[in-house]
């Protein structure tokens, strides 16, 4: 049997050891093995009819190729964030493409001839979900794949535990001891993001995990308070004959009054974000050439037109989808989970959960991504903050976190979502470190080979 073995993602330690691990026991079972280049990446880009290309995406591995690979880091595969089941037009190799099309294309079919053509058997994809995600496709297209799942997150679904996390857990661990904020009573360490946790840390003493907890959930949007005073300003100059004074008089109104602050009954949080998203939107481009941040280009370059014309096509959205712009953000910022699947799916019409915070871009600390997909008018969560934790490094180690969702990817399991509200609410859990702390929550255990 011919094996081919590739890296998708970003990299994460022990990438080498798997490929080696996996790479020596195959070719004592007599199998051959290939390594493919840059992820699915190097199947995409391969063209079987140029010995030259697949000589570039496709190379031969065997003990003595993986001798000492361990001993370096990252993957001597390299990787890629490629999937081929959505390419979009720019990243498509010349061979491939055809007739202008909007949108990504899916080339399954290519990487099944291209499978094919170099007579490669099965498959033993490294990565994490959108990695897998696409070794499902090929699963079910009749690939044999044994997928390894990858991830310093630790969050693919239907795995209890991935390559990567391990180091990131024990060098967080180190870097803390080195760089640890002291408080008169306890030694504590909480990761932030920068700009809004710099305002909720300075100053503060006596930490303790429930505080510190409270700062990582604070609802405050910082970058609104830049963002808006251009648009209420731009409002403020309208002349009194100006239509644009009536039309949006209650948006404007809603956002004035508003305190910059998320949470889940909030009409001014919908508009701010809907406004945020349509007055960046067209300004990506000269942002982009003018070096700075689309936020930035708005507060510093936007002019008022730009402004008004964002939150106009906001209300008129609002109330095309939901039926007025005086739509709550908790109706539309939604977590679910349904099923098992790798790939999320999301459904209006099944049970979800409504989620105060928002995406990181707007400063939240508490990150949440989320956006429409395919047949939904609500908006639900892919990215942001899959797991949180407070630790104290005290004489003995005591934390609490929390998971998106539960750490079962399994659907009857009672830990698949029983995380959701915690996570929602900023609810941590208390975190089971020491033998005297797991016996009173055990419920089985068992050695590996019985």
């Amino acid at each position: 049997m011919k094996i081919g073995i590739l890296t998708g993602g970003g990299d994460v330690p022990g990438l080498n050891a798997c490929i080696k691990a996996a790479t020596v026991r195959a070719t004592e079972e007599g199998h051959q093995v290939v390594g493919i280049r840059r992820g699915w990446g190097g199947l995409l880009e391969c063209d079987p009819d140029d010995p030259a290309s697949v000589a570039s995406n496709i190379v031969d591995l065997d003990a003595s190729a993986v001798r000492t690979i361990d001993r370096s880091g990252g993957t001597i595969l390299h990787t890629s964030r490629t999937n081929p089941a959505r390419v979009r037009p720019s990243d498509e190799p010349e061979f491939l493409r055809s007739a202008e099309h909007e949108g990504p294309a899916d080339h399954t079919s290519h990487v099944l001839s291209v499978l094919d053509r170099l007579g490669i058997d099965a498959l033993i994809p490294i990565g994490g979900d959108d990695t897998l995600s696409f070794a499902l496709r090929l699963h079910e297209e009749g690939v044999p794949v044994v997928a390894i799942p990858k991830t310093m997150d630790n969050d693919v679904h239907g795995t209890d535990y991935c390559i990567g996390f391990s180091t990131a857990v024990t060098r967080t661990v180190e870097s803390a001891h080195l760089n640890i904020i002291y408080t008169p009573v306890d030694k504590l360490l909480f990761g932030l993001e920068y700009m809004h946790a710099i305002r909720e840390l300075t100053g503060a003493r006596d930490w303790t995990l429930q505080s510190l907890s409270a700062a990582a959930f604070d609802p405050w949007l910082p970058a609104f308070e830049r963002m808006l005073p251009p648009l209420l300003a731009a409002y403020d100059h309208l002349p009194h004959s100006d239509p644009r004074r009536t039309r949006l008089a209650g948006e404007i109104a809603a956002l004035r009054g508003w305190d910059r602050r998320w949470v889940a009954t909030s009409i001014p949080t919908t508009l701010a974000i809907y406004w945020g998203e349509r007055a960046m939107r067209p300004v990506l481009p000269v942002a982009d050439a003018a070096h700075v941040s689309a936020q930035t280009y708005v507060v510093t370059r936007a002019d008022a037109g730009t402004l008004l014309a964002a939150l106009t096509a906001a209300s008129d959205t609002l109330t095309q989808v939901f039926g007025t712009w005086k739509t709550p953000w908790g109706e539309i910022n939604r977590f679910q989970r349904i099923d098992e699947r790798i790939e999320p799916r999301f459904d209006d019409a099944q049970p979800s959960r409504a989620v105060p915070f928002t995406s990181g871009i707007w400063g939240s600390l508490a990150a949440f991504g989320a956006h429409p997909w395919p047949g939904t008018k609500r908006w639900y969560g892919y990215a942001g903050n899959s797991f949180v934790a407070a630790v104290d490094f005290g004489d003995t180690v005591r934390a609490i976190a929390v998971t998106a969702g539960g750490e079962s990817g399994h659907r009857r399991s009672p830990h698949f979502d029983d995380q959701a509200e915690r996570y929602i609410a900023g609810n941590l859990r208390e975190v089971y470190f020491h033998p005297w702390q797991l016996a009173k929550h055990t419920a089985r255990t068992y050695h590996p080979g019985e």
